[in-house]
């Protein structure tokens, strides 16, 4: 069962209220009536209570009924008037009132009011209902126009990132109708998109790939998958173009394919510079082999005949014995130590061939006991200049034994063999990690230093800082040290001061993995 219609009845005429309380109740109708007399206490009624309907008396004592329109809200209002005229229902209809019954002595109106509600009720909920639906509609308009502007938004900045990507983008049908190509395939291959649309990628094609190419192509994105290569394309100009391609296959939302996309990275320079780096690799591969052919013939060939000098020599020392004179011994002399500097840079020069063309391979090696064996092998000189070599701890690193021990006999050699006069050589070795996979090896010395701007005449082959008759040497060593730096991925520097000593700064690699 409904509830009673709530219904506030305006009306300051005493027997037209008591008219219509007896009417309701005599009907029986399910009307709830809440009966005021001015229009101040009509409006505190509405500003508490919640009501169906107003009934409303156009000419009031305390005034017009209309000056109540304006607090009635969305509640219907029927006017009730014996006074009206046609040019008032039409005012209180445009002022918004719901129908406008007009009252007679004979209280006539009263069977026309429960239709009359029923009328303006029934409209009141199918305005309602359109205002609920238009209200509905509109949500939908406006979450529609905020998807499709989100959506248009989307598309823009695709649209966008497609027309600026820095690769060639190749857009067609399921048929391989070409729909779209970006600037960037423009600029590639010469066609305008007013050219190419409508077109398929057989025009783009060179005939550097067989009919199976294109077969297992077609077969891989027909089934829904990328497929990737290498294509050789030809450009409108006729010049072939080798590219990189991944082609994507567009599905819509129930699984077919509706396009097809092709993104291609131009893959002519690197091609060419895979060509140029293979020619390169095959030219380095000759020159190691005429490298490994000149330490034979330097091994063998050219120490020969020094051996032969250097026999015949002593044999000539020999058999002259005391009748040898000064002036001939002093030949000898001079030619038996030109023979020996001669053999010293060929041995040099083998070392530093060596490095590269019989590396042995790397292994993890403690650069103590490497340490160890070169002051072991030094102990001679080491002693006969009274000096000293004091030693850090050291890493254990992936290195060659043998490039180790050459590399600290040739730089710890040099420290004591560079002294001052009188002044016994102090060698200190020290090391730090520098980065996860770096360590810094630093061998000083007290000796006679050098200065700043000769530290890279240091590892230039045969380049000497002092003459021989001081020093003698071949000025091959330190060259020596920075090839096998070179080797093990690291690097070797120098500071001096003169007459204050050295600081040769090795860096290695921990590990020599990539």
């Amino acid at each position: 069962m409904l509830p009673p219609l709530n219904i506030l009845f305006v009306e300051n005429d005493e027997v037209d209220q008591w008219a219509m309380e007896r009417f309701v109740r005599a009907q029986s109708l399910p009307y709830k009536l809440h009966i005021v007399n001015t229009i101040e206490d009509a409006r505190a009624c509405l500003r508490k209570d919640q009501f169906d309907l107003i009934l409303l008396d156009y000419a009031l004592d305390t005034g017009c009924g209309l000056d109540l329109m304006e607090h009635t809200g969305r509640v219907p209002v029927i006017f009730v008037s014996g006074s009206g005229t046609l040019e008032t229902a039409v005012e209180a209809l445009r002022m918004g009132a719901s129908d406008y019954l007009i009252k007679d002595p004979e209280r006539k109106y009263l069977p026309l009011l429960p239709p009359t509600i029923q009328k303006v009720l029934e409209r009141k909920k199918a305005e309602s209902e359109v205002i609920r639906y238009r209200a509905h509609l509109e949500n939908l308009v406006e979450q529609r126009t905020r998807e499709i502007s989100s959506i248009n938004e989307k598309l823009k900045i695709f649209m966008t990132a497609i027309d600026q990507s820095p690769t060639s983008v190749m857009i067609t049908d399921n048929q391989g109708f070409i729909e779209y190509v970006n600037p960037i395939f423009t600029d590639a291959m010469g066609y305008t998109l007013d050219e190419i649309r409508g077109l398929t990628p057989r025009c783009l094609k060179s005939g550097k790939h067989p009919p199976q190419f294109y077969e297992n192509l077609w077969k891989t994105i027909l089934a829904g998958k990328i497929w990737r290569g290498e294509f050789c394309n030809r450009k409108k100009c006729g010049d072939l173009i080798w590219e990189m391609q991944s082609i994507v296959p567009l599905k819509n939302e129930v699984g077919d394919i509706t396009h097809f996309v092709s993104v291609k990275i131009d893959d002519t320079e690197r091609r060419r510079a895979e060509t140029e780096l293979k020619r390169f690799t095959e030219e380095l591969k000759r020159s190691n082999q005429a490298l490994q052919d000149f330490t034979s013939i330097a091994s063998h060939d050219l120490q020969e005949p020094l051996r032969k000098v250097m026999s015949f020599g002593d044999r000539l020392r020999h058999s002259l014995g005391d009748s040898l004179g000064e002036k001939e011994a002093n030949y000898l002399d001079r030619m038996e130590q030109a023979t020996q500097r001669m053999q010293n840079l060929i041995d040099d020069l083998l070392a530093y061939s060596r490095v590269t063309t019989r590396a042995r391979p790397f292994t993890s090696l403690d650069l103590n006991g490497v340490i160890n064996e070169v002051l072991a092998d030094l102990s001679l000189r080491i002693e006969e200049t009274g000096g000293r070599v004091e030693v850090d701890p050291l890493p254990t690193l992936e290195a060659e034994p043998i490039h180790m021990n050459v590399l600290f006999r040739n730089l710890i050699g040099n420290s004591l063999k560079f002294h001052r006069p009188g002044v016994p050589p102090v060698v200190k070795i020290a090391s730090q990690k520098i980065e996860s996979n770096l360590w810094e090896i630093t061998i000083s010395d007290n000796g006679i230093g050098f200065r700043q701007e000769d530290s890279e005449r240091l590892f230039k082959p045969f380049e000497r800082l002092r003459g021989k008759s001081e020093f003698p040497g071949t000025g091959m060593g330190t060259t020596i040290c920075r090839k096998i730096l070179d080797h093990h991925r690291g690097t070797i520097t120098a500071r001096g001061v003169p007459g204050q000593g050295s600081t040769f700064i090795l860096k290695l690699p921990e590990t020599q993995s990539p």
